[in-house]
């Protein structure tokens, strides 16, 4: 897993064990001990500490949103 900045930030990895509704990861934010991804199919996060690459370590965190996230500001998550 990588996340380079190189004018925007960019994430590389493989993750074929993803939930099958994520095909697209559009932004991220890590804060303190969670990770947070804003995906075509909604919000989703993991404790820094999880296995990120085991899809039982990602939860939606908000149901019932199934529209694309396309970008996250911390300062409203604190």
């Amino acid at each position: 897993m990588k996340f380079i900045f190189d004018d925007k930030w960019e994430y590389r990895d493989s993750y074929r064990n993803y939930p099958e509704e994520i095909t697209k990861i559009n932004c991220f934010v890590a804060l303190d001990s969670m990770i947070f991804l804003g995906t075509n199919a909604g919000l989703y996060s993991s404790t820094l500490r999880n296995n990120l690459k085991n899809p039982l370590s990602w939860t939606k965190s908000i149901q019932g949103i199934e529209e694309p996230i396309s970008s996250i500001d911390a300062k409203q998550m604190d």
